[in-house]
C-alpha cells in the first residue's frame, strides 16, 4: 500500500485520501437555478456517494451526535463548498417540487504534484 493520495482510474490520476493536500485548494459551487425551499427538498451536505451503505451508516452516527444543516436558497443563490463536503439532497416534500444545480468545481490551473487538470476551462 503507498501513502499517495492518487490512483489511477482508466486513463487519468484521481485523488484516493480524503485528507490529500491537493484538494485543499478546490472549491465545488453548486448553483441554485431554480427555488429552494423546504418543500422542493433541500440539499443536505453528504460525501462520496459510491459507497452509499458506509455512509449512511455513518451520516446516522454523525446527526445524532452533531445534527444536520438544512440548505436552502432561492434562483441565483450560490452554495459554496469544499468538494468532499458530506452532502445529500433530500425528497420534495411537494410533488412539484423541482431544483436544477448547475456544479462548478474552482481549483488552481497548476493542481500541483506533477499533474494536469483532464478538462479546464
Amino acid at each position: 500500500m503507498t501513502d499517495s493520495p492518487l490512483a489511477s482510474r482508466g486513463f487519468q490520476q484521481i485523488v484516493n485520501a480524503i485528507d490529500a493536500p491537493i484538494l485543499a485548494p478546490i472549491a465545488a459551487q453548486p448553483e441554485v437555478a431554480d427555488n429552494r425551499d423546504s418543500d422542493a427538498g433541500t440539499r443536505e451536505l453528504l460525501q462520496h456517494p459510491w459507497c452509499r451503505d458506509l455512509v449512511a451508516r455513518l451520516c446516522e452516527s454523525l446527526r445524532a451526535a452533531h445534527g444536520e444543516v438544512e440548505c436552502t436558497a432561492r434562483p441565483g443563490d450560490l452554495l459554496i463548498m469544499r468538494p468532499l463536503l458530506l452532502h445529500a439532497s433530500s425528497k420534495a416534500v411537494q410533488p412539484s417540487g423541482r431544483r436544477r444545480i448547475l456544479h462548478f468545481l474552482f481549483g488552481p490551473r497548476d493542481p500541483g504534484f506533477g499533474l494536469r487538470w483532464s478538462l479546464a476551462i
